[in-house]
């Protein structure tokens, strides 16, 4: 069966089935469409969609509908999956039909193409949840913690660098408080915990498989034997106290001798740093794992057995030649329909692959700071 595919603007999205024809209704709600391309991601936003047809338009005398930046609102059935603005329009016309293209991205768009605004530039005492509120109001945009999820430390200074975007605070704090931030299908900024929760069903290939075609890359690239991270005080005239610290992480996947040194800098006091070079050791190796494995496959429906839309940020089981390791992260997830059918591309890879790096948004504290000359 396939599903029907409508974008609102502005309005509640009409219960009139759209038929064939792309058709304009009272509430300006649009279906019909012969070719569906939605992107949704568990790491990083906005989520995007562009929706054409050939089919001709029904004005009804409304008018062809949609301005780029009005807002919107695509939904695959009854499931809302982007929520954002009109991006752009494009109609095409001869004498004998008009097709028009709608393309747009999520609210969070705004985040990432625009430059971070606060009134006072610093921001005191505030964990990943607070500061990413702050960031996002001014674009109307709302932040959530999905369910789980912890807001992280509260970061004791926070000075906004000029021009700085949005977006890239947002991850620096989530990445702090080790959460990935990413985009619902309301617009709303989500910041949660990495694989919470599973599909009802899983990607398998062969015969009763829903796999169409698939690719599995298993990698040795960037993967070392071992790791070793090194907090130097590089402090010359010894102003900063402490001494040097490294920390060795072994792959023992890897078979030969294949070694990378990687420099930290000095994030404050002894034990914080001696225990932030440890994790930063330990995310170098799981993340270089885990995106050495990477499942690329297309299947022949939107949908688990149960109903649900394959969604990023789950786990799901994968039944496929070459690939050893179940269940994998759904890291995007790419609704199409087009004269080829209707299929889903997903990019699956482990958990780990996604473990979020330790980052240190700590200043080195004055009070360990000594001058020149003091004992």
């Amino acid at each position: 069966m396939t599903e029907k595919v409508s974008i609102t603007i502005g309005n509640p999205p009409s219960d009139g089935d759209g038929g064939d024809d792309i058709v304009v209704t009272g509430g300006k709600s649009i279906a019909g469409w012969e070719n569906v391309d939605i992107t949704l991601r568990c790491d990083g936003f906005p989520n995007g969609f562009s929706l054409s047809s050939s089919a001709t338009v029904k004005q009804g005398g409304e008018g062809t509908p949609g301005n780029p930046g009005d807002l919107c609102w695509v939904s695959i059935g009854d499931d809302r999956v982007v929520t954002g603005y009109l991006d752009e329009r494009v109609e095409s016309f001869d004498v004998d039909s008009h097709s028009l293209m709608l393309s747009g991205r999520g609210k969070t768009q705004d985040l990432v193409d625009c430059s971070a605004e606060y009134e006072t530039a610093q921001m005191i005492d505030l964990d990943a949840l607070a500061i990413s509120e702050k960031i996002a109001e001014p674009y109307g945009v709302r932040v959530n913690l999905a369910d789980g999820a912890a807001p992280g430390p509260k970061v004791p200074q926070w000075t906004l660098e000029y021009s700085e975007t949005g977006a890239a605070i947002v991850q620096r704090v989530a990445q702090n408080a080790g959460l990935v931030a990413y985009e619902s299908a309301e617009g709303e900024l989500m910041l949660a915990n990495v694989g919470e929760t599973q599909s009802a069903s899983g990607i398998k290939a062969g015969p009763g498989g829903n796999v169409e075609r698939g690719s599995v890359s298993v990698s040795m690239h960037q993967r070392f034997s071992e790791i070793v991270c090194c907090r130097y005080r590089a402090a010359v005239y010894g102003d900063i106290p402490g001494s040097d610290f490294f920390h060795t992480e072994k792959d023992p996947n890897v078979r030969r001798h294949r070694r990378l040194n990687i420099i930290l800098e000095s994030v404050g006091g002894e034990e914080l740093a001696e225990d932030f070079t440890k994790r930063r050791a330990r995310w170098e190796a799981t993340r270089r794992m885990g995106q050495s494995i990477v499942v690329e496959v297309t299947v022949d429906s939107w949908r688990d057995k149960d109903g649900e839309l394959w969604l990023p940020n789950r786990l799901v089981p994968v039944d496929v030649p070459g690939c050893k390791v179940s269940p994998l992260l759904i890291a995007s997830a790419r609704f199409r329909r087009d004269k080829s059918g209707t299929h889903a591309d997903l990019v699956l890879m482990p958990k780990e692959a996604f473990a979020i790096e330790p980052i240190s948004l700590l200043n080195v504290a004055a009070s360990d700071v000594k001058g020149p000359t003091e004992q």
